[in-house]
């Protein structure tokens, strides 16, 4: 923030749509990996809380199975598919993938 406050008042701004490239360490990247996958499942997870709030979605139980049978397949964890679906676990663990 301060670096573009100081370009700004130097009359060095750079173009709208312009990129900047900054180099990262590898653990830097996987920070920011790590960071996005968590604000995109978080994402996933609200969307999919309001979708059972509303009705909407996955609403139905064959609907909700066959969203945790294409998880299973994907080796997505039992715990993660029932936060996901709100499907029991016993029934998560009898669904064949």
């Amino acid at each position: 923030m301060n670096e573009a406050i100081n370009a700004e008042q130097e009359g060095n701004l750079r173009p709208a749509g312009s990129v900047v490239v900054q180099k990262m360490t590898a653990e830097e990247l996987a920070l920011e990996i790590e960071r996005e996958l968590s604000l995109a499942r978080h994402d996933e997870a609200t969307a999919l809380y309001y979708a059972q709030e509303k009705g909407i979605g996955i609403g139905r139980e064959a609907e909700r199975e066959e969203v945790a049978r294409k998880m299973k397949e994907m080796g997505e964890a039992v715990e993660k598919i029932h936060i996901f679906t709100g499907l029991p676990i016993e029934t998560i663990k009898s669904i064949s993938n």
